[in-house]
């Protein structure tokens, strides 16, 4: 028995152990794992918003009233920046007269009070005598070897040779291509060259310094006062521009002969200028969008106008206007002129020895090399 009630007491001893460690005060049961709160979302943050672009504002004029064929060409360039630039660069666009005087927009861009414009070099003679070639040079090239000329790198560069006193930016191969223009519109006949002395005639430039060698008293005048004066009598005749452009300003009205051909003006090159500082502040996107639209438009006006002079050359007939070619002898007559007078003028003016001798060379070296029959 003895050993018996040892066993037993030492198993009562055992669970006795295990029941005071159970219930002991300072054990507690093991906490339930308590799920994670859920992390609160960060609200996203918007994108900053980018900034507006700044709009740039140009005012401009071009040196024909407005409904003439040029006008609209100046305006097709500035639509068409606006759009290209995305709304940045915005153009607006005046007919002859509507910020500076009409045939001044070389002054307004010098002195900034227009940003751009489109005019004939021919106006700048009192400035610079080799103007009045860059416009046109009677005799000349034809209007796609003209342009030719003007873009490149030589042209460009005896260019700004010339305006490098004035805040004028000029570009090479942006302005207006034109085609050839009617040699005179009249009142009275012309059959051979002794048929100009005495005609008092409207006439800009150089081919009326060489109207005026023929014998004609010469004046000038903005185109948009040809038709008043041929009405009151003030001019006998005049040269204006091309069929299209003279039928839009309603010359068809004034000057019953018109006599076709290009040896007056051959071509019209009419530059797109801007004032330098307005040029230097644009980005260079908006400077390439600028220098792009322009060339193009450049090719776009001389297309468009050239298959429209075919047209209003008809127009001009029907109309009752005795329409007709040069005679030959005055053609002859007229370029010899010509000749003698750019020859005489570039002996008196080194920058115009040099251009006259850089359109001459270009000239020959074309058609020497591009022969027709």
């Amino acid at each position: 028995m003895g050993k018996r009630l040892v066993i037993l007491l030492v198993a009562v001893i055992a669970v006795a152990s295990l029941v005071a460690t159970g219930c002991a005060p300072g054990a507690a049961p093991p906490a339930e794992e308590e799920e994670a709160a859920p992390a609160e979302e960060e609200e996203e943050e918007a994108p900053p918003a980018a900034p507006e672009a700044e709009v740039i504002k140009w005012v401009g004029q071009s040196h024909v009233p407005s409904g003439n064929p040029m006008f609209d060409s100046l305006q097709r360039v500035a639509d068409t920046i606006r759009a290209a630039s995305g709304g940045r660069l915005d153009m607006q666009v005046e007919a002859a007269g509507g910020v500076c005087p009409a045939t001044e927009e070389f002054d307004g861009c010098d002195s900034g009070v227009i940003d751009f414009g489109v005019t004939c070099y021919m106006y700048w003679m009192d400035k610079f005598p080799c103007a009045g070639i860059l416009t046109m040079r009677a005799g000349g090239m034809s209007p796609c070897e003209k342009y030719l000329w003007h873009c490149s790198e030589e042209a460009g560069a005896l260019i700004d040779e010339m305006v490098q006193d004035y805040d004028v930016k000029l570009i090479p191969g942006c302005g207006v291509l034109c085609p050839p223009e009617l040699f005179l519109h009249c009142d009275k006949p012309i059959e051979k060259p002794g048929d100009i002395k005495g005609l008092k005639l409207r006439a800009a430039g150089d081919g009326g310094a060489i109207l005026a060698a023929l014998g004609a008293g010469t004046v000038f005048m903005p185109a948009g006062e040809i038709f008043e004066s041929m009405h009151r009598g003030v001019i006998d005749g005049f040269e204006c521009s091309s069929p299209t452009i003279d039928w839009s300003l309603s010359l068809q009205e004034v000057g019953h002969y018109v006599y076709a051909s290009g040896c007056r003006a051959p071509h019209e090159y009419n530059p797109f200028l801007m004032n330098l500082d307005s040029w230097n502040e644009l980005p260079d996107d908006l400077k390439v969008i600028v220098e792009e639209v322009n060339r193009s438009e450049a090719l776009k006006y001389y297309s468009e106008v050239t298959t429209k002079d075919m047209v209003y050359l008809q127009e001009f007939r029907d109309y009752g206007c005795d329409v007709s070619l040069l005679n030959p002898e005055v053609e002859v007559a007229f370029v010899e002129a010509a000749n003698e007078y750019f020859d005489e003028r570039a002996a008196d003016d080194e920058l115009m020895a040099r251009v006259l001798k850089s359109m001459r060379d270009f000239e020959s070296a074309f058609r020497s090399t591009w022969t027709r029959p």
